[in-house]
């Protein structure tokens, strides 16, 4: 996953925490369903479309300083599943919307 993309949360996505400190989310689109650990639920806490996967990673850095040098490929193989499973989205920029319609055409 691209460090710029800009993942959004599914709106039909249900969460619910866990009795262990897990959140639960429940794709209601699909079905599908995932338990997330704390860093996990912080990650899904920041994606709100306008942070790009990069500012995720800092973040997740600076709530666990002790955070493995490959940070980054975590969360982004976690986005990676999230998206797969249609938990999240990504906001695409306006130009890149224009683009794909110049060459529909």
């Amino acid at each position: 996953m691209k460090l710029t993309a800009k993942p959004q949360a599914n709106p039909a996505v249900l969460q619910r925490e866990a009795p262990e400190g897990e959140v639960v989310l429940v794709n209601l689109d699909t079905g599908a369903s995932v338990a997330l650990n704390q860093t996990g639920t912080i990650v899904w806490q920041m994606l709100d479309g306008q942070r790009t996967v990069e500012q995720i990673v800092t973040a997740v850095r600076q709530s666990f300083p002790d955070a493995p040098p490959d940070t980054v490929n975590d969360v982004s193989n976690l986005m990676d599943i999230l998206a797969e499973d249609g938990f999240i989205g990504f906001e695409w920029p306006s130009n890149t919307i224009k683009n794909s319609k110049e060459h529909t055409k």
